[in-house]
């Protein structure tokens, strides 16, 4: 592509695909919460704001609508506050018999005027007209002699004006070098690698340079220089002018020498001004006459717009015009903005140029942070490959080690189970006294007292359990969302266990109940045989549900579960790996 623009836009297209993929890889970060989820967020923010000051930039060159910064610089009292006044066509600029510009003043275009102050600490302030005069001027010879304010205190002022010639240049005024004030030179060097274009004001009537002058010209040869010889009018002749023109453009090597008559060229414009005015005025009037029915002519002569009635041809209205003065200097106008407009599409050119260039340039940069990051990717493809492994791993030991775990608990809870009915059931008289008399009792109990008393023994084991679940997942850092579903048939499956387990062994305690009397006897021996009997039936009717099947139901369930939680953790990791390799994918196909 030989045209800058189309590869401007080309490289601009790919950076906006790096977006894309910087855009992909926050929300792949964001879903498998990467600890880089904000930074890369951060990192999309600042490219997006990159790449639309690239788009903006080059929008704006490519249609003419980048404003050329224009620096007018020069020692004091050149005329360059008038200069600038001139080619707005308005005296906006404060102009004073002493060294007058105080402060930067930047003018942009703007709908509507309009003055703000801005400090360094960050605050701003809209001005009057009148405090704009006041702040960027000097108020008085001690300024000049002393700086009145520093330089941390001085605003930069922002000046909007609707100025058709600040659609196409944003103008600079200094207060220029050598103005007795070291602050106001430090100003002024400070401002001038800011600006596209130096306009360097020399003072056509004085005709020389001095020495300081020139010293400092030479030390600004990294510049560019345009010098704008002002003040030409005052010389009488054009030999005169031509002769001082020359004089300056041998001293030092400028862009461009351009003659400058300032002040009349800003009256010219105020009174062309005036006289469009007038003009605008009798044609008001010639209206309002019309709509009355009058009929009239409009007539010019001698400087002068006469209001005629057609039907008498006498006067009715007169507007004198102002004298235009200064039309031989419109030409040195009308030189400056030629020159101006045809620099602005060679610097534009050089803008496109160094547009180019830095979207290159920033379009490799970001190709070595994405090459940085396809390794960080890879490194986490890996480490998740790595954690799935491991936590299958973990499951499966869980799943070889709790099927024991179960029989024991088990095995802790029936003794305990056994011991409290036994005690719950049957009273027991020991005496043996000289009547020796020995009793087991049936106490008087109810099936639901029963079931109560088997819940309450139940319930710690089979909560144990469940606990031993929920910790493995929490000691293991698992997600309990991966497994909320075995969580809740987990809970189920052991309450309908133990509804089934208290059921039946109530049932069989029933059983015991009805075989039972109350059984007295003087015979120690018989009596300890009995109570055997007694627990062992206990023992018995309590499970009456097989121990082995119980447990082997519980393991099964817990099997079950840790199957579709490994099952779960599979399938999100897999997801992960899958949006990983996507950015992968995405980075690679950058080229």
């Amino acid at each position: 592509m030989e045209n800058p623009t189309e590869r401007i836009e080309h490289r601009l297209n790919k950076l906006k695909s790096i977006k894309s993929v910087y855009e992909l890889i926050y929300d792949t970060y964001k879903y498998i919460g990467n600890d880089k989820t904000e930074q890369t967020n951060d990192w999309v923010q600042l490219f997006s704001n990159n790449l639309y000051d690239f788009y903006n930039k080059h929008q704006k060159i490519t249609k003419g609508e980048e404003p050329l910064t224009i620096g007018i610089v020069g020692t004091f009292k050149t005329g360059k506050s008038t200069l600038i006044n001139s080619l707005i066509g308005e005296k906006l600029m404060g102009v004073d018999g002493r060294p007058a510009t105080f402060c930067i003043s930047i003018l942009k275009y703007g709908d509507v005027p309009k003055f703000i102050a801005v400090y360094k600490d960050g605050t701003n302030k809209s001005l009057l007209r009148k405090e704009y005069i006041e702040l960027s001027t000097r108020q008085s010879d001690q300024d000049i002699e002393v700086g009145c304010i520093e330089n941390n205190h001085r605003p930069i002022i922002e000046v909007y004006h609707p100025s058709e010639i600040l659609r196409q240049y944003n103008i600079i005024d200094t207060p220029g070098f050598s103005s007795l004030s070291k602050s106001d030179d430090e100003i002024t060097r400070n401002w001038i690698g800011k600006v596209d274009l130096l306009l360097w004001v020399f003072d056509g009537f004085k005709g020389s340079i001095d020495r300081e002058e020139l010293k400092l010209l030479k030390s600004l040869k990294e510049r560019e220089i345009v010098a704008v010889v002002n003040r030409l009018d005052l010389k009488d002749s054009h030999d005169k002018r031509k002769k001082v023109v020359d004089y300056i453009s041998n001293l030092y090597p400028f862009k461009a020498v351009l003659w400058y008559a300032a002040q009349p060229i800003l009256d010219y414009t105020l009174q062309l001004a005036e006289r469009r005015y007038v003009f605008e005025g009798i044609q008001k009037k010639a209206l309002n006459y019309v709509d009355t029915g009058k009929e009239v002519e409009i007539h010019y002569k001698e400087h002068k717009f006469s209001l005629i009635d057609r039907k008498s041809m006498k006067e009715i209205d007169a507007y004198a015009l102002p004298h235009l003065n200064g039309t031989e200097f419109i030409d040195y106008f009308n030189g400056l903005k030629a020159y101006l407009e045809e620099l602005k599409k060679k610097i534009n050119k050089l803008k496109l140029e160094k547009l180019e260039n830095d979207s290159d340039s920033y379009f490799c940069q970001q190709l070595r942070g994405l090459e940085q990051v396809k390794d960080d990717l890879l490194k986490e493809l890996e480490k998740n490959e790595k954690i799935l492994h491991e936590k299958k791993k973990r499951i499966e030991n869980f799943k070889c080690d709790i099927q024991e775990n179960i029989k024991v608990k088990y095995k802790n809870i029936e003794e305990c189970i056994v011991q409290s009915m036994k005690n719950s059931l049957f009273s027991y008289k020991d005496d043996p006294g000289f009547w020796s008399s020995y009793s087991i009792t049936l106490k008087n109990m109810e099936i639901s007292e029963l079931e109560s008393i088997l819940r309450k023994q139940l319930e710690p084991f089979l909560r144990e359990i469940e606990r031993d679940y929920l910790d493995f997942i929490q000691r293991n850092e698992l997600n309990e969302n991966d497994n909320t579903q075995g969580i809740k048939d987990l809970k189920s499956i052991l309450e309908g266990l133990s509804d089934t387990y208290i059921g039946h062994s109530c049932y069989a305690l029933v059983g015991i109940i009805t075989m039972w009397q109350d059984f007295k006897t003087g015979n120690k021996k018989l009596y300890e045989q009995w109570k055997k009997i007694v627990e062992e039936s206990i023992r018995c009717a309590i499970c009456a549900i097989d121990e082995g099947l119980f447990c082997v139901i519980i393991t099964g369930t817990y099997d079950s579960i840790l199957d579709e939680l490994i099952s779960s953790i599979e399938k999100k990791y897999h997801e992960y790996n899958a949006k990983i390799k996507s950015c992968i994918d995405s980075i690679a196909n950058i080229n």
